[in-house]
């Protein structure tokens, strides 16, 4: 996972963070390794995230649109009912903490002090969750590895 959030790097450097983490394409340089699992019961699959999840990345549709030019992954759910899966369970934090997992299109930093300081948007939005997030890719890559584990669970 690109590691974007500065004040995360120093949480990994301060020990707060245990994640694993290695030299890659995140804004700081680096990346860090999580976890997604999934399990099936029956006819349910449950995905065990590293994170707090928006509902708009689970179920679709959109809230804000602050990000333009941003496009959001395929909703989980909509991934999950192409394999063939229609009843799903999210669990968050589990395994892991990546911290909000925020879509692309709703992904707002303040310019001056990103990730450090809060932004308010043109709606009177407090844009709080981004300043605890690894980044905007975070939910691309969420979104990736969830395909990848259905495809190795079939």
């Amino acid at each position: 996972m690109p590691l974007d959030n500065p004040v995360f790097l120093a949480y990994k450097f301060l020990g707060i963070l245990n994640n694993r983490s290695e030299k890659g394409e995140g804004q700081t340089g680096y990346n860090v390794k999580t976890e997604l699992c999934l399990l099936q019961l029956d006819n349910i699959l449950i995905a065990l995230l590293p994170g707090e999840i928006f509902p708009e990345l689970v179920l679709g549709g959109m809230y804000a649109r602050t990000v333009k030019d941003a496009v959001n992954p395929e909703p989980l759910k909509d991934i999950a009912s192409r394999y063939g899966y229609d009843n799903l369970l999210i669990i968050g934090l589990t395994n892991d903490e990546l911290g909000y997992i925020v879509p692309p299109s709703d992904f707002l930093l303040n310019e001056k002090l990103p990730y450090i300081e809060r932004r308010t948007d043109n709606r009177g939005e407090d844009h709080y969750e981004e300043t605890n997030s690894v980044g905007p890719e975070c939910a691309v890559k969420i979104a990736e590895a969830f395909e990848s584990a259905l495809k190795n669970l079939k």
